[in-house]
């Protein structure tokens, strides 16, 4: 409402013509997040909030009812590029004076190689139980 319209008391209907209402929460807002088209009926969600169980509520495969699908075209988890080459850039020295520290480092230095085993065997097995089932 503008000043002028306050000071003279006029009373301005809200335009409710660009209002969205999520289908999740039910708030009313002028930008949506995602807008989709199911079963020629338009559903509207509000924030990555409100999507974030978007899977239970409309399946798996929801993204092909997306209509802003240019919004979305470069979905996929970020994972930091050069990660594996970045994992030794940051050593732990050997300190000659501190004893416990020296032994705190050698126990993580053994939970990281233990981790590592165990990554290995589990992609292993399901990469075999994968073959098994084919």
């Amino acid at each position: 409402m503008s000043y002028k319209n306050m000071t003279n008391n006029d009373i301005l209907e809200d335009d409710d013509s660009n209002k969205f209402t999520c289908s999740e929460c039910n708030n009313s807002s002028d930008k949506y997040f995602i807008h989709m088209n199911i079963d020629n009926m338009d559903k509207y969600i509000c924030s990555y909030l409100c999507c974030k169980n978007i899977d239970d509520k409309y399946g798996g495969d929801h993204m092909r009812y997306v209509v802003n699908i240019k919004d979305f075209q470069h979905l996929r988890p970020l994972k930091p590029s050069g990660y594996k080459e970045n994992k030794n850039k940051f050593s732990l020295e050997y300190d000659y004076i501190n004893e416990d520290r020296n032994e705190f480092i050698e126990s993580l230095y053994l939970e990281d190689e233990r981790m590592s085993k165990l990554e290995e065997e589990y992609s292993y097995i399901s990469s075999s139980s994968d073959s098994d089932t084919e």
